[in-house]
């Protein structure tokens, strides 16, 4: 199979933000709760992705999103995040040879922007936290990339490092591979899967919004 699009998760996927998730998450619940809401005891105890689609979907988007925002922005003003180069080179060859690359991710989509363009890498499409109500393991995030690009889940594939990476394709039925952070033997497998063993050059195609330009 040729894949158009290779779907790329952010954070120990491709960088590694160091940042006290944990931490986001008391604030998190802190500030909902400072305006009044009750929230159930086991919130706490919930991963920091659990709680930010709960209380996104009960309303609260703007708390949990300027949560996230605050703390990324700390994180890029302090240089405390680390950037993978061997999956940054990766993403160039895989441009290089034509296929089309998104990024979809928990994280905001100025932090995206911001590191990955200091690797002067464009992907064609960016997805953050911002993009949808709801993120992973929810499939929104992803259905709103093959919405971007008219393209079918079978003409996509999915790469993260996460159980909500792995849930998310699943939800969205993309082929998802998953990868440990930095691993050199898993992104050879994925040069191997995607352009080694695979020499039949792809066609190029345009992202559509230039398609509608032309």
């Amino acid at each position: 199979m040729k894949y158009k699009l290779i779907i790329f998760d952010f954070d120990d996927t491709l960088t590694h933000l160091g940042i006290d998730w944990n931490k986001v998450k008391d604030r998190i619940i802190k500030n909902v709760e400072a305006i009044g809401v009750e929230l159930p005891d086991k919130i706490k105890d919930m991963h920091v992705m659990h709680v930010s689609n709960y209380l996104s979907e009960n309303g609260h988007k703007k708390i949990v999103f300027n949560a996230f925002r605050d703390a990324e922005r700390n994180c890029i003003a302090n240089k405390e995040f680390v950037v993978f180069p061997k999956a940054m080179e990766l993403l160039r060859k895989l441009k290089a040879e034509g296929y089309l690359i998104a990024i979809a991710s928990g994280n905001t989509t100025s932090t995206i922007r911001k590191i990955i363009h200091l690797q002067n890498i464009s992907p064609d499409f960016i997805a953050g936290l911002d993009s949808t109500v709801l993120n992973k393991p929810y499939p929104d995030i992803l259905n709103l990339v093959l919405k971007y690009f008219n393209l079918k889940n079978n003409e996509v594939l999915f790469v993260g490092n996460s159980k909500f990476d792995s849930e998310a394709g699943k939800n969205a039925k993309i082929k998802t591979i998953i990868i440990k952070p930095d691993n050199s033997k898993d992104l050879s497998m994925l040069y191997s899967l995607l352009i080694k063993k695979n020499k039949i050059k792809k066609e190029k195609i345009m992202p559509p919004l230039l398609k509608r330009k032309a």
